[in-house]
């Protein structure tokens, strides 16, 4: 099935303190959104699971328990994971797969249903990060970024484990944090605005309609952001608004104005870096064959390598990496 044909697929990611959060969210949730909902609970493997039983008590949509038949998402359905498996989305179907990782992985794991929602579904999918502990899902929120879908986590406030939510925010590469119930109840708006660009494309041919708030963001934080990639700049505008329940884009700027707090959150987002070790496995795996060659080549001479544009490094240690495999060292 093509991406255009899937619905919008939803993955909500919970571990300890989960259940509370996921009722929340279930209850809250529009009656018709177009989109299906993977729900990936960390259980027990050895004891029958009665999520979808409870949390089908708290909703009118469908609430379906997955099992070794691989399954094509329906709208507004909300489907389970079972103890004690993966699921991920394969061409184009819902399917179980067996556990990844060590034994000790979470089970069912949201790093790899977020992993296979950015890689089948691109923009058409979200992320949701709820209560529980460790950091599973942090991975995962990284490539539904990078893919252009919308990532949220629970507000660390109201989750009684802030493991999981807190370690998905430190990423950078959330957009959202918001309460379980007003995730469901602004999950219209969520998949609509951060698509709707109409209010800032008013802006993009004229210099002047962003220029306040480059100005702005450049007396708090020093930055000038003129130079930016534009679509880069409204998209992380967009989101904010969206974040702040605001509609237009003379508001939100007025709001930066009272507001410092709002401009340092714009300047975080501003400066994402979605990077990570080894990205593009393609291009590394051929990269590990010509630095194997230029090791083999000078062994008793110098070699130099320098990584322009490294936000945070990964790009630098990866290539060192390869290079100190290829030396045996």
């Amino acid at each position: 099935m093509a991406k255009a044909e899937l619905p919008v697929i939803i993955g909500i990611a919970a571990s300890a303190g989960g259940l509370e959060a996921t009722t929340a969210l279930v209850k809250n949730l529009p009656a018709q959104t177009n989109a299906s909902y993977v729900v990936a609970q960390h259980m027990s493997p050895t004891h029958k699971s009665l999520l979808w039983s409870l949390i089908g008590r708290e909703t009118e949509l469908p609430v379906i328990e997955l099992t070794d038949e691989d399954l094509v998402p329906e709208p507004d359905t909300i489907y389970i994971a079972p103890p004690n498996y993966d699921v991920i989305v394969d061409n184009g179907k819902l399917a179980l797969r067996d556990p990844s990782g060590h034994p000790g992985t979470p089970k069912p794991l949201a790093d790899r249903l977020f992993k296979s929602l950015a890689d089948e579904c691109g923009e058409r999918c979200v992320g949701i990060v709820l209560s529980g502990t460790g950091s599973d899902g942090s991975y995962g929120i990284r490539a539904i970024r990078e893919a252009g879908g919308v990532t949220i986590a629970q507000e660390i406030g109201t989750a009684k484990y802030e493991g999981m939510p807190s370690s998905a925010v430190h990423t950078g590469c959330i957009d959202l944090t918001m309460s379980p119930d007003m995730i469901g109840q602004q999950l219209d708006s969520i998949l609509a605005n951060p698509r709707d660009f109409s209010e800032l494309r008013g802006f993009t041919g004229n210099p002047s309609g962003l220029l306040d708030l480059y100005h702005i963001l450049l007396a708090r934080t020093g930055v000038d952001f003129r130079e930016y990639k534009e679509t880069t700049i409204n998209r992380r505008i967009a989101r904010r608004m969206v974040a702040q329940g605001i509609d237009v884009y003379e508001d939100y700027v007025e709001f930066c104005r009272e507001n410092a707090t709002e401009v340092d959150a714009l300047y975080k987002d501003m400066m994402i870096s979605v990077t990570r070790f080894f990205r593009d496995h393609a291009q590394f795996n051929q990269l590990t064959k010509v630095i194997q060659g230029l090791v083999d080549d000078n062994r008793d001479r110098q070699i130099r390598v320098w990584v322009a544009g490294s936000a945070t490094g990964e790009e630098a240690y990866s290539l060192a990496i390869l290079f100190a495999e290829a030396m045996g060292d």
